[in-house]
């Protein structure tokens, strides 16, 4: 009698053990499949972004709030300077970039052979800054003197033109502008930091830094001494909307146009299927993404719309 009792109670565990190992496998395959609904969402997942890096501090504060309006979303900067990020990007060390430039024709062939169509979007406007120790020569600089130092030939007052690196998006754009296909190192150099390249401008009168508006947002937060240091204003001499007369880079400049040395931001998402990067890409274009442009000093590409509440009357 207590044999059959302990074989029926035998019985008995072994099926629940059973079912219960059914139930943690149904379990755990329901879990993998909510995982990969997750992973391929416009909206949650997680995804690696090229970052120009004379952009990172404007594009971090778009990912913190992207990432509180979407808790299952993780979006993993990579900051770069323009040259090293594009390399990746053509690579495939990551499919989605925000950059001052989108990709040329040549750039643009390994995604075609792969019959990747880009998804590249203009996202805002900021210029390039020029600034100085306080006790320097001048407050402004007219843009022949920035192209006589990228040259290598002497100007009066300043002697050096300094940037933190000469494969950033500042250099490769200030070439272009002057159509310069080699600069002299004589008057040109560069530092291993915004820190580095602060302090050599308080130690040295003669030395202009050149920085992004947003770099320069940066400066303005971190650098205890900043009134050791002033922004020059740039001559508008080129371009449609050329006046002579010399402008601050501020958004009042960039929206009239009168500031010379604009450049724009792009998104660039090169996924070869819908994905977060979707998601986090109309984020950056949409209302709420333009407001954190608009809200740094820069230029949106779509001004964000503002509600006006009317009433009766005031109570």
């Amino acid at each position: 009698m207590k044999t059959a009792v302990r074989f029926s109670f035998f019985l008995f565990l072994s099926g629940f053990f059973l079912t219960s190992c059914n139930f943690l496998k149904k379990d755990s395959k329901e879990s993998k499949v909510e995982t990969k609904k997750t992973a391929s969402g416009i909206l949650s997942g997680e995804l690696d972004v090229l970052v120009d890096e004379t952009i990172l501090s404007i594009i971090t504060e778009h990912k913190e709030l992207f990432e509180g309006s979407y808790p299952n979303a993780q979006i993993n900067l990579i900051a770069e300077n323009e040259k090293v990020a594009i390399h990746k990007l053509i690579n495939r060390e990551a499919d989605f970039a925000i950059l001052t430039r989108t990709l040329d024709e040549e750039e643009s062939l390994s995604f075609e052979k792969r019959s990747i169509k880009p998804r590249v979007f203009p996202a805002a406007k900021e210029g390039i800054v020029f600034f100085t120790n306080h006790d320097g020569p001048d407050s402004k600089i007219q843009l022949e003197q920035v192209k006589s130092l990228l040259r290598g030939e002497e100007i009066e007052g300043f002697n050096t033109l300094l940037f933190e690196s000469i494969n950033s998006s500042l250099f490769r754009q200030l070439k272009n502008i002057f159509n310069i296909d080699k600069v002299s190192g004589a008057k040109v150099s560069e530092t291993e930091s915004l820190d580095s390249l602060v302090s050599k401008v308080v130690r040295e009168p003669g030395v202009i830094a050149v920085v992004s508006y947003d770099e320069f947002r940066t400066i303005k937060k971190t650098f205890k001494d900043i009134n050791k240091i002033r922004i020059l204003d740039v001559q508008n001499s080129m371009g449609e909307q050329a006046d002579g007369d010399y402008y601050a880079p501020t958004q009042s400049n960039f929206g009239l146009g009168k500031y010379p040395l604009m450049r724009d931001i792009y998104v660039l998402n090169y996924q070869p299927k819908t994905a977060l990067g979707i998601g986090w890409s109309s984020f950056i274009t949409g209302d709420r993404g333009q407001r954190v442009f608009l809200k740094a000093g820069m230029l949106p590409d779509t001004m964000p719309g503002r509600e006006i509440i009317i009433r009766d009357k005031v109570e």
